[in-house]
């Protein structure tokens, strides 16, 4: 069994220090870099020998049980939803767009789909 050897990747400070001498970002801007700053430093540099990849984060599914009433009873529904369409609902609904989502928000999202046969 032969051992891999990984890959040499270009370092994040590197990447965020181009993009801060560049004015990509702003000097000191913190958190994750996006792929308009990645695209923009491979663009900058094409002769790089290892480009930098940008690995997107899963999507993030929400799973909730809403009471619904089919014929005259009330049932308990539940499913699964992604963040995103969970927070567009929600903001539908009146609810701010940041944050933890109170259970009237996420009641009020599912809501929306709790009558809509499971695929």
């Amino acid at each position: 069994m032969s051992k891999r050897t990984p890959k040499p990747t270009v370092q994040a400070t590197v990447v965020r220090q181009w993009a801060e001498e560049n004015k990509v970002i702003k000097s000191g801007q913190r958190g994750r870099l996006g792929t308009s700053v990645i695209d923009a430093y491979n663009k900058a540099n094409p002769t790089a020998k290892y480009p930098v990849t940008y690995r997107p984060q899963p999507e993030v599914k929400i799973k909730h049980t809403v009471t619904v009433e089919r014929n005259g009873r009330k049932v308990p529904v539940t499913r699964s939803l992604p963040k995103s369409e969970v927070r567009s609902l929600a903001k539908a609904a009146g609810f701010g767009e940041r944050g933890i989502l109170p259970k009237a928000a996420l009641d009020a999202a599912f809501l929306a789909v709790a009558n809509t046969p499971k695929a």
